[in-house]
């Protein structure tokens, strides 16, 4: 067991904490005046067909291009049609004007670390649309968050989730899922045993459960290569996990680690994993050879540092929290990447300030965080030729703050507009920040 972690984590599906059922009995509270998800379909808050024009605002089109400070951007189908300066972006009679001096408009942000394993997301064939679309508002769409990555689910329910988005029924994220995780033998806790979670004493048998998951609908893989949190810590030898990553990679998958412990992150990286989803060490008992193996490997990591702040005990809280600041900082000196997640929906707070504050704790600079959130995703989960970058011929994945992180790290969860493909999935704008009618030029 890890020094100073709670003895009863939840891996996967390991009870709900009561926090999430006061979440839920409050979720209108946390949902400001002015979101029109709320209660509304896609198609009645969005306007992704025909030519809009954002003009006004300041522009990062990507990490390493220079900001435009006053900025013309057109979308058409989906699609940026252009962006530019305003002075050098003519803006087509016909288009719909939108005025949005005062705010920074950077690419749709990824979450690359999330869960759909709690009761409000179960059922989601049936349950009912409104709460849905209030529920995914609430949890990725108000922060920006246009594309997210579960790593952790019943793999049926979130496939029904993501069809009833992409149907326009649910006004909801981009969503890739891994479904249900794989374990080493006997590395089910006793508390989630009750769901027939899968697990994998041979090679042959991580190879048979990797390719029954693709076939499933799965589009990245899950391992558990350090199971356990309240007793010893049970390791995935590498040759299993070798052989899921074999599998993955021959459908051009990614394979996700959590790993746990030192041997848990030994196992992943000569397994071959892609991504490891959590800080290589929040106990501190890493090294610089293993920083230098993950990056050597091209392994990316996702800090979730916020995780170590919500998740031990509050005696180790500080202890904890820097052992994985400076991990992150570590890693990224000597060049690995790093894509952004919080684990939302195992943490219960939804909001990710704190993550903003402690990857620039971690010395991440405003370019760096931002790549985290666009390029690196995109890049990594090959969608990077049209996604991540604010850019003409790029999907109009766009998100408007209210701020500038560049000044400011937290701007980034300061959203007043979320678009995705074109589709207006988040607007807390009134009519008193924005204006529309007809070019004049």
């Amino acid at each position: 067991m890890q020094l100073g972690r709670r003895k009863n984590r939840s891996t996967l599906f390991i009870g709900v904490r009561i926090t999430w059922i006061v979440w839920i009995a409050g979720l209108a509270v946390f949902l400001p005046c002015g979101i029109r998800a709320s209660g509304q379909s896609p198609s009645q808050i969005s306007n992704s067909m025909g030519l809009t024009a954002y003009v006004g605002a300041k522009v990062f089109p990507s990490p390493t291009d220079a900001a435009i400070e006053d900025a013309t951007v057109l979308v058409k189908d989906g699609r940026i049609s252009a962006a530019g300066p305003r002075l050098k972006i003519k803006v087509p009679s016909q288009a719909h004007l939108v005025h949005c001096e005062g705010l920074v408009i950077v690419a749709g942000m990824w979450n690359s670390h999330v869960h759909f394993y709690t009761p409000e997301w179960l059922n989601a064939a049936k349950a009912p649309a409104d709460r849905l679309s209030q529920q995914l508002t609430a949890t990725y769409l108000r922060y920006g968050l246009v594309h997210v990555v579960d790593l952790g689910s019943f793999l049926s329910n979130t496939l029904a989730l993501r069809n009833r988005i992409s149907a326009g029924e649910v006004a909801g994220p981009a969503i890739l899922t891994a479904g249900e995780p794989l374990y080493p033998a006997g590395g089910v806790p006793e508390v989630a045993k009750q769901f027939h979670l899968p697990e994998a004493a041979t090679p042959e048998q991580a190879t048979e459960w990797a390719q029954k998951q693709l076939a499933n609908g799965a589009d990245v893989l899950k391992l558990f290569t350090g199971a356990g949190y309240s007793g010893p810590i049970t390791i995935m030898p590498a040759d299993i996990v070798r052989a899921v990553v074999v599998v993955a990679h021959g459908h051009n998958k990614l394979v996700f680690a959590h790993t746990q412990t030192v041997a848990g992150r030994q196992a992943a990286v000569a397994g071959g994993v892609d991504v490891l989803a959590h800080t290589p060490d929040p106990s501190g008992d890493d090294n610089a050879s293993m920083l230098q193996a993950l990056k050597a490997h091209g392994t990316v990591v996702i800090p979730t540092l916020k995780l170590w702040a919500d998740d031990v005990d509050p005696s180790q809280k500080e202890r904890v929290v820097n052992n994985g600041v400076n991990e992150v900082r570590a890693f990224n000196a000597i060049g690995g990447t790093i894509i952004f997640g919080t684990d939302v929906g195992y943490v219960p707070d939804v909001d990710p300030t704190d993550e903003y504050r402690l990857m620039s704790r971690a010395g991440m600079t405003f370019s760096q965080i931002l790549a985290s959130l666009t390029i690196n995703p995109a890049h990594l989960f090959g969608v990077a030729d049209r996604t991540g970058r604010v850019a003409s011929g790029f999907d109009a994945d766009l998100v408007f703050l209210g701020g500038d992180p560049s000044v400011d790290i937290t701007a980034f969860a300061n959203v007043k507009r979320a678009l995705l493909r074109g589709r207006i999935l988040f607007d807390l704008s009134t009519n008193s920040d924005q204006s529309s009618g007809r070019s004049k030029n």
